[in-house]
Formats: C-alpha cells, sequence, structure tokens
C-alpha cells in the first residue's frame, strides 16, 4: 500500500466533512440570525409598549400594544 493510496482517500474525506460542516454552518448561521431578528422584534416591541405606556399622561387609557 502506497502513501498516495492513503492520504487520497482521507483528503476526499475531509473535503467532504469540510463542506459538510459548511453547510450546517451555513444553515445555522442562518437559524440565528432569523432567531435573533425575532428577540429583536419582540424586545424591542415590549419596549415600545413600554415606552408607549409611559410615555403617555397619567389616568389615559390608550396602550399601544403588539
Amino acid at each position: 500500500m502506497t502513501l498516495y493510496t492513503f492520504i487520497t482517500p482521507t483528503l476526499y474525506t475531509l473535503i467532504v466533512l469540510d463542506t459538510l460542516v459548511n453547510k450546517v454552518h451555513f444553515i445555522l448561521s442562518i437559524f440565528i440570525i432569523f432567531l435573533n431578528i425575532k428577540i429583536l422584534l419582540i424586545c424591542g416591541g415590549s419596549l415600545y409598549t413600554l415606552w408607549f405606556t409611559v410615555d403617555l399622561p397619567p389616568g389615559s387609557s390608550h396602550r399601544m400594544d403588539f
């Protein structure tokens, strides 16, 4: 068994693994971005609501709810 026949499949396996890892990483990063946007929207929404609740004069029943 020569060194070449050993190295080639190993390199091939590494390339395949690398591609798989990159694909998984890509999908994960997209998922994380969407998750962050959702969290930002939720937090932003509650802050917005809170700000409007605080901003309105006391005794006012108008509240901006999401």
